[in-house]
């Protein structure tokens, strides 16, 4: 009989083109050896060009999803994405509280590359409030750093200080993606509460969409498969530069990740 892969439960908006949301988590979760389950927290319209709307499901509606998938099975991880409203929040903070020792990765998408904002600011101050304190690792890039440690005109400020400023927030460690800022390389900084890492990769020549969602899809993988954290880090980077590599133009916008 086959061995039973871990089981990660990634929570975030719908995506069309299967680039990023639960539809990109899944693929990656499937390629790194776990078994994807998802719950829904909006449904958007969007191609590679960009977002044009979405609808956010109710608070009701997330907490039965969450309810039925953590009744019926053994949830190794949890990944969340776009949750769209402070109710949404609320609704996860009630799961994870019932399930306060499983490894969460929490990607904090305030909004679209190319449509708008995502979450908005009392969904930002329940994030903030609810979600971070609980958070095994929390991924933003630089500006939606420094918006979520309240400095939100300091995104040029150093990745270390507003790492800090996070974790002083409650995350249990704070991965902050070096992406926005110029440069042959990009630099991540993994800050753990006590060291910070600084994690250089070279720059790829290459848009893609959802490279935050495959990225902390992959942490929360390893997380399942029994990886700690900074080993759970460097080999998601390494997948999702990887991938990045074989980025597939198939639209008139961003690539796609393979």
């Amino acid at each position: 009989m086959p061995a039973r892969p871990p089981i990660v439960l990634t929570i975030g908006g719908s995506d069309p083109t299967a680039g990023a949301g639960v539809q990109g988590d899944l693929k990656t979760i499937d390629r790194l050896g776990g078994y994807g389950v998802c719950a829904i927290t909006s449904v958007t319209v969007q191609d590679t060009c960009g977002l044009t709307a979405r609808e956010d499901v109710s608070a009701e509606l997330l907490a039965a999803q969450l309810a039925a998938l953590a009744g019926d099975l053994p949830i190794k991880a949890i990944k969340a994405g776009m949750l769209g409203t402070a109710a949404n929040v609320e609704a996860l903070a009630r799961l994870l509280d019932a399930h306060p020792k499983l490894p969460f990765v929490l990607d904090p998408v305030l909004a679209a590359t190319a449509g708008g904002p995502l979450l908005d600011p009392e969904g930002a101050e329940a994030l903030v409030a609810e979600l971070l304190p609980r958070a095994t690792l929390i991924a933003p890039n630089l500006p939606e750093a420094a918006y979520l440690a309240g400095r939100p005109e300091a995104a040029g400020a150093s990745a270390e200080a507003l790492a800090r400023a996070l974790h002083g927030r409650g995350a249990g460690a704070v991965l902050i993606t070096g992406g926005h800022r110029p440069g042959g390389e990009v630099v991540d900084l993994l800050f753990d509460g006590d060291t910070a890492r600084r994690l250089p990769t070279p720059r790829l020549a290459v848009a893609a969409h959802g490279t935050g969602c495959c990225l902390t899809a992959a942490i929360a993988t390893h997380l399942a498969l029994g990886d700690d954290l900074p080993a759970a880090v460097e080999r998601a980077r390494d997948h999702l530069l990887a991938r990045l590599a074989a980025a597939l133009h198939l639209g008139h916008g961003q690539r796609l990740l393979p």
